[in-house]
C-alpha cells in the first residue's frame, strides 16, 4: 500500500551501496524508521539531512512492513527549501544537536500533530533567523519541554532564585543535583519570557551556554527516566565557544 506522507529526517544509517535507513518523525506515523534506496536521481544527500523536511510517497507491504522489516520510502522531494541550516555552519551544528535530541528523547511512536507542527515551525525559524543563533538550541530546548510535558512553571522571584527538577518550579533552597545554580536560574528565566526576535540580547560566553545546555538536558533525562547523552554536545562547544 503507498501512503503519502512528511518526515522530518533525524538520522540516517548507511545500509548498503545503494540503501540507507532512515529515522524521523512523520505526520502520519510519529517516529518512525524508514528504508530508501539511493539512486543517482536522489545522489544529493541533502534530501535526507538531518531537520529536513521531505514529502514523501511510503510503500508499506501488506498494510504493515516490507521484507526487509521497515516501511520503503518510494518517493521523495523538499517539503521546505531549507537554505541556510545547509550554508551556515552555526545553524548546521544546531540542526545536529537537535535531530540527535529529538531521536534520544521522543519515545511515542503514535501521531502527535501538535509536536510535529511545532517541530515544522522550529525547523523553518531556524532557517530564517539572522540574529541570535548561538542562543536558538537553548531558546528550543526550553519550548521542547512544554511539548514533552515538562515545561518550566516561572515563578521566578527574589525568594525563588534556583530552579528545582523535581516540581519544574523555582524554589529558595539549592540542591546540588537537583537544581540549576542561581546564574542559570536566572537565564531560564529569561528564557522563559523572551520573544525569538531578542535571542540576540542574551550575552552570555560560550562555556556557560554549553553548561547551561547540559543542565537542561539533565532537567528532560530526570523526567524522561533515561540519560540523554548528545554527541553533538561537543560540536556545538567547538562552534560557540
Amino acid at each position: 500500500m503507498l501512503t503519502k506522507c512528511q518526515i522530518i529526517v533525524f538520522h540516517t544509517i548507511k545500509h548498503s551501496d545503494n540503501g540507507v535507513v532512515v529515522k524521523g518523525f512523520s505526520n502520519k506515523s510519529g517516529k518512525s524508521t524508514y528504508y530508501f534506496y539511493v539512486g543517482k536521481k536522489h545522489s544529493n544527500n541533502n534530501l535526507i539531512a538531518p531537520l529536513n523536511i521531505i514529502d514523501a510517497v511510503v510503500y508499506n507491504r501488506h498494510s504493515s512492513q516490507t521484507a526487509i522489516g521497515m516501511p520503503v520510502i518510494k518517493e521523495l522531494n523538499n517539503a521546505y527549501k531549507l537554505q541556510t541550516i545547509r550554508e551556515d555552519i552555526r545553524k548546521t551544528s544546531i540542526a545536529l544537536y537537535i535531530s540527535e535530541l529529538l531521536q534520544k528523547s521522543i519515545k511515542e511512536i503514535e501521531p502527535n500533530s501538535e509536536l510535529y507542527n511545532f517541530l515544522v515551525k522550529s525547523i523553518l525559524l531556524l532557517d530564517s533567523l539572522e540574529n541570535g543563533i548561538e542562543n536558538f538550541h537553548l531558546y528550543f530546548t526550553v519550548q521542547y519541554c512544554k511539548q514533552l510535558g515538562y515545561m518550566p512553571i516561572n515563578n521566578y522571584s527574589e525568594e525563588r532564585q534556583y530552579f528545582n527538577f523535581e516540581t519544574a518550579m523555582f524554589c529558595n533552597n539549592f540542591n546540588d543535583l537537583m537544581c540549576l545554580d542561581i546564574e542559570q536560574s536566572k537565564l531560564l528565566n529569561r528564557m522563559l519570557s523572551l520573544q525569538l526576535y531578542n535571542l540576540n540580547q542574551i550575552k552570555c560566553s560560550g562555556r556557560f551556554r554549553g553548561e547551561f545546555l547540559k543542565r537542561l538536558l539533565d532537567y528532560i533525562s530526570f523526567h524522561i527516566g533515561s540519560k540523554i547523552d548528545l554527541k553533538s554536545i561537543c560540536v556545538l562547544g567547538e562552534i560557540f565557544n
